[in-house]
């Protein structure tokens, strides 16, 4: 049974390793298009994607609601689900 697991663990090692080579030729083909010359750019790189994402804020951060507030949008979503509730 050992033999059996050995040739599995050796097949799964090959695959992988040109899994690793496809993936390193894709690698080079997309830095070749962005003009990046090895490992030492790759952060100018990422830097230019990372430009693009805007952060996520909070549109209401640090403002506490007011228990009045809460009691006020509380019953229009209660009033939502009885309404939806109602349709079927």
């Amino acid at each position: 049974m050992l033999g059996k697991d050995h040739r599995i663990l050796q097949l799964a090692l090959l695959g992988l390793e040109v899994e690793r080579q496809r993936i390193e030729t894709e690698l080079q083909r997309l830095r070749d298009l962005l003009g990046v010359r090895g490992s030492d750019n790759l952060e100018s790189a990422s830097d230019i994607t990372a430009d693009r994402k805007r952060p996520r804020v909070s549109p209401n951060k640090g403002v506490r609601m007011s228990a009045a507030q809460k009691k006020k949008i509380s019953a229009t979503m209660k009033a939502r689900w009885l309404a939806k509730r109602g349709r079927r």
